[in-house]
């Protein structure tokens, strides 16, 4: 039935060498204008799985709490983050490419209404406060500049005036006089002077909804070009500017691929390169190497041109098979090639030496084949899509390596000159000889050791863990890596809160009430929780503190069109040496306490800061006053502007908030968004999943990142599970029809289960888990290295040579080196910059070293020597 791949003319080998290219090039074109590449992390898990379906209901309600880019503004003050955060929003607005964008935290809205959110005590506490310093604002509204600021502390100081957060204010300035000195970058803030309780912090939020295409390799890198260029026109993450940092799924995404990429972009050559050489040396022949490489490249392209037919793309572990078809797709070539390769180094002539090589080979490489295709198919009827779609498309290479090695080699071995093979020399030392014959002259030995490392691999089993973080499988260099994992250790319970769903306003009353009260929960949030309480006495203080002190300050909130005299400047440095002989006379009235050491201070370095002044020229002084006044009073307008606003605030009501801050929590359909917040930290998984079971039994519908965090994971250890049952019931299967003797396919499957247990036992013990990228690797451990024992057991079958060592014969070698080139391949994965793939690399490198080691250790002790050799 196959005579023809071994009596092939010369001109039927061209035909069919012709086809091939065809058949080649029709792939490469499938390729390039079918296969596309999906980078979006959610498509990885079946959208079938309940909890996915729930999320997904949920996002189509509530799209704009999707957050595909985040960006993080860090500036000196809060006056200049809210400044660059209202910048940067309207900015993205007008830049084409994004749809919504908008500060989760509420932006211009909640600040306008910021003091409804103060409890009446602190409300009445910032009242109090303003009445004291109603003389110093007023002064600065009209004048706001440095020299304004140190006359009405000498003021102060002189007659004993109460002014609030006296101390305070003395203490900043004297910081920023020192910055100047130091020529440091430093801003006051004044909201933050004005009360304690008015302090949001100096970070802000935006979130940006891009118009983004999955089907692109790079979806993101267009509109994160155009944040970025919006973020460099507007000075930031410049000196004394605003930082700009950008994180959210697309930008998590966008590294992640770029990462992967430029891992995939060196280990792909550098595999083809180390697998070469390896070639080189185990078939000793340019001919054989090169022959070896076309068949290899041809059968990758074949197999990328079969997955834009079938799958239709590439996910971001699939996209990982290229490697790992070189590393196992060259196996076929090499056990082919030394075998024919002996054939010639024993006289035969070609078509002899093809003859032999297919009849000892074919039915092991066929075999070997079907294992390892088993490997992978074993993921295909998992809900884990991105390692589904790898088992595709890695399955169906390994059929295509088959059939490209026994149809393509012989094809390219008839077309090339036929060339005679000398034996190269063997001296191998007695020693070695003698390594090679201990599994068989120690067979028991060999078997406790076996038995003794079992039982501590089993020890070691429970101890197995599994990563469910996808963060952690990310380049932790990255800047949407480093700053997602600043926002979540600044508002962890934020991260980890969970989304449950009313129907109506009294369900959601009800529902928070239900949830606040889970154990674990700390509160929960709804729509209604933007309705601030005791809004009728709050506002009667409100209006008395707008009665007071709006008049006087709304001089300040109008640009002021000032341009500094000489005059201004002596003024200045006339008022400087007025604050240092005022505080000089207060500390002589009172020699201590806090005021007059703040007062004391601050003339200290006024008066280092006067003395250098008087040293300058006129435009140099000018220059130095403006500066200071900028740096004491920049952000005092901003500040004046934003408490006449909120001075001027009105009731709110759910009629009167924003629609896109309204439309987070209400959806078209009439949903309520409950958030809950968890009491602790939810780091450990033990934790996170009794968090989820709490508020679940209260919600079952209730999803959010805790529930997709932790159903993921478990959605995938059982997927691993499955494919493990699987691979090796199919693998037992397909082993035992072929070699029909349960004694061999045990002698094949001990080894490879010792080995898989090994593994598993040495990631216990340098602290690697399981994670959702390296999870394929035991059941594909299982579909590769199930071949050397295969090999080995179809030769221990046959009459072995005079010496009878296995380990002494071609399959033995075959198995070495293919296992070497696997190693070339599958390490190259280990060193990317992608966590996640360097794991899988790792994991599979380890894998198959242990596994081989097994193979070829322990694989000859099981046989029995009276079979060894005998035909069946």
């Amino acid at each position: 039935m196959f005579d023809f791949l071994f009596n092939l003319t010369r001109p039927r080998a061209v035909v069919i060498g012709v086809a091939a290219l065809v058949l080649t090039g029709v792939a490469a074109w499938l390729t390039m204008t079918r296969l596309a590449v999906h980078t979006d992390p959610a498509d990885l898990l079946s959208k079938d799985l309940p909890f996915r379906k729930t999320w997904l209901r949920y996002e189509r309600q509530f799209p704009l709490n999707d957050q595909p880019l985040i960006f993080v503004l860090d500036a000196d003050t809060p006056e200049r983050a809210d400044e660059a955060a209202d910048t940067l929003e309207s900015s993205l607005i007008d830049t084409a490419g994004f749809g919504t964008v908008y500060q989760p935290r509420g932006g211009a809205y909640l600040r306008r209404h910021a003091l409804l959110y103060m409890t009446p005590q602190e409300l009445q506490h910032l009242a109090d406060g303003l009445s004291q310093s109603q003389a110093l604002l007023a002064r600065l509204a009209e004048s706001p500049r440095s020299a304004t600021l140190f006359d009405t502390l000498s003021d102060a100081l002189d007659h004993d005036t109460k002014v609030a957060q006296l101390g305070q204010v003395m203490r900043r300035v004297s910081t920023a006089v020192e910055a100047q000195v130091d020529d440091r970058p430093y801003d006051m803030s004044w909201q933050t002077m004005l009360s304690d309780e008015l302090d949001p912090g100096t970070q802000r939020i935006l979130v940006a909804h891009p118009h983004l295409d999955y089907h692109k390799v790079m979806s993101g890198r267009e509109a994160l070009a155009r944040a970025r260029a919006v973020g460099a026109q507007l000075g930031y993450n410049t000196p004394g500017n605003p930082r700009m940092r950008i994180t959210g799924k697309v930008a998590l995404s966008h590294d992640e691929v770029q990462t992967v990429l430029g891992g995939m972009t060196i280990a792909g050559p550098l595999s083809l390169l180390l697998v070469a050489i390896v070639l080189y040396f185990a078939l000793r022949s340019v001919r054989l190497m090169l022959a070896t490489l076309v068949v290899l490249i041809i059968g990758l392209v074949l197999t990328t041109g079969l997955a834009s037919l079938t799958v239709g793309h590439l996910n971001l572990i699939s996209i990982a098979f290229g490697v790992l078809y070189v590393g196992l797709g060259v196996d076929f070539a090499i056990h082919y090639l030394l075998r024919y390769r002996a054939c010639l180094e024993r006289g035969a002539r070609r078509r002899e030496a093809l003859e032999e090589t297919f009849k000892q080979t074919g039915g092991s490489l066929a075999l070997c084949s079907i294992t390892t295709a088993i490997g992978f198919f074993a993921f295909a009827p998992t809900a884990f899509t991105g390692v589904s779609e790898l088992g595709i498309i890695g399955g169906a290479g390994m059929i295509i390596s088959l059939v490209v090695t026994l149809i393509l080699l012989p094809v390219i071995l008839i077309l090339l000159p036929e060339h005679r093979e000398v034996p190269p020399p063997r001296q191998a030392a007695k020693m070695i000889a003698a390594v090679l014959r201990l599994p068989t002259t120690h067979r028991a030995g060999v078997l406790i050791i076996a038995v003794a490392l079992a039982i501590v691999a089993a020890a070691l089993a429970p101890s197995v863990r599994f990563n469910p973080d996808p963060l952690d499988l990310r380049d932790p260099t990255t800047e949407s890596v480093t700053t997602m994992r600043d926002l979540w250790n600044k508002s962890a319970a934020a991260h980890w809160s969970i989304t449950a769903l009313a129907h109506d306003a009294d369900e959601v009353k009800l529902l928070s009430d239900r949830l606040s009260k889970v154990d674990g929960v700390d509160h929960a949030v709804s729509i209604f929780s933007l309705i601030p309480k005791d809004q009728d006495a709050k506002l009667a203080i409100i209006d008395d503190m707008n009665l007071l002190l709006g008049p006087s300050i709304a001089v300040g909130t109008k640009p002021a069109d000032y341009k500094p005299t000489e005059a201004d400047v002596a003024a200045w440095l006339a008022s400087m040496q007025r604050l240092i002989d005022s505080a000089a006379a207060a500390q002589l009235r009172d020699a201590s306490g806090p005021l007059v050491e703040s007062s004391h201070a601050l003339a200290s370095v006024v008066r280092n800061r006067l003395e250098s002044a008087r040293k300058l020229e006129g435009p140099a002084q000018m220059a130095l006053m403006t500066d200071l006044d900028h740096r004491i009073l920049g952000t005092f307008p901003q500040t004046l502007r934003w408490l006449v606003d909120a001075l001027t605030a009105d009731r709110i009501t759910l009629e009167t908030l924003p629609d896109e801050l309204r439309e987070r929590w209400l959806s078209a359909a009439g949903s309520y968004r409950i958030e809950v917040m968890p009491a602790t930290s939810l780091d450990d998984t033990t934790q996170l999943r009794r968090f989820v079971h709490a508020v679940q039994e209260v919600s079952p519908d209730a999803t959010g990142a805790p529930v997709l965090h932790l159903e993921s994971g478990d959605a995938i250890v059982n997927a691993f599970r499955t494919a493990m049952l699987y691979a090796i019931i199919g693998i037992t299967l397909v082993i035992l029809l072929q070699l029909r003797h349960v004694g061999h396919t045990l002698a094949v499957l001990l080894p490879l289960l010792l080995g898989g247990a090994l593994t598993t036992a040495i990631m216990v013990l340098i602290d690697l888990p399981f994670n959702f990228a390296n999870v394929i690797a035991l059941p594909l451990l299982l579909g590769i290295g199930v071949d050397n024992g295969i090999h080995m057991v179809h030769r221990s079958r046959n009459t072995l040579p005079g010496h009878g060592n296995l380990l002494e014969t071609v399959p033995a070698r075959a198995v070495l080196y293919s296992t070497i080139t696997t190693i070339c391949s599958f390490g190259n994965l280990s060193l990317s910059p992608h966590p996640g793939t360097a794991s899988m690399g790792l994991v599979l490198t380890i894998g198959i070293v242990v596994i081989l080691a097994c193979t070829l250790i322990l694989l000859p002790a099981l046989l029995n020597p009276r079979e060894i050799g005998a035909a069946t």
